[in-house]
């Protein structure tokens, strides 16, 4: 009988304490991705971060950072706004919804990410990954009409990953 590979779902906050402690000792982590809310550049279960420490990093409109919203709830998204200590983050995926955090409460900023089964990453300096930085629309109706176009047009041919395994090719 073939061994069955199973998922272990750990909570935020038991999860992201052996990440932080490690990013915090100076080192850098990786960790694949679950949500959907940096859609459609960023997939659910499917895409890897690379991030590192955000002690002593300037933080800038457009980063990708790892924040701690409460003691057992943490988000990878966008810095939308800084207003001050104040920072509003926004999923590439959230035609709306935004979060507000302090800027001591963003742990990690991503440096990388391994899209699929690629191994190298893509760099968040690269021209690609700027560009769409600065062309992924601001506009919530925007942001919906082409999400939607995602869901419908790319989402379907998308391969499955489950488990590191890919399905449905």
């Amino acid at each position: 009988m073939p061994s069955e590979r199973r998922t272990l779902r750990t909570p935020n906050a038991l999860f992201f304490a052996p990440v932080l402690a490690h990013i915090e000792a100076g080192g850098c982590a990786t960790f694949l991705l679950t949500g959907r809310s940096m859609r459609p550049f960023l997939e659910h279960e499917r895409d890897h971060v690379v991030v590192i420490t955000a002690r002593g990093r300037e933080i800038r409109r457009g980063d990708v950072v790892l924040a701690r919203l409460s003691s057992d709830v943490f988000v990878m998204h966008r810095v939308w706004r800084i207003d001050g200590d104040s920072i509003v983050l926004r999923g590439d995926g959230n035609p709306y919804t935004t979060e507000r955090c302090r800027r001591d409460d963003i742990v990690a900023v991503a440096v990388g990410f391994l899209r699929g089964k690629r191994r190298r990453p893509c760099a968040l300096t690269s021209r690609a990954w700027r560009l769409h930085s600065a062309l992924w629309p601001a506009s919530p109706l925007c942001r919906r009409i082409l999400l939607r176009l995602h869901r419908m047009l790319v989402l379907p041919w998308l391969p499955i990953v489950s488990h590191g395994r890919v399905e449905g090719v």
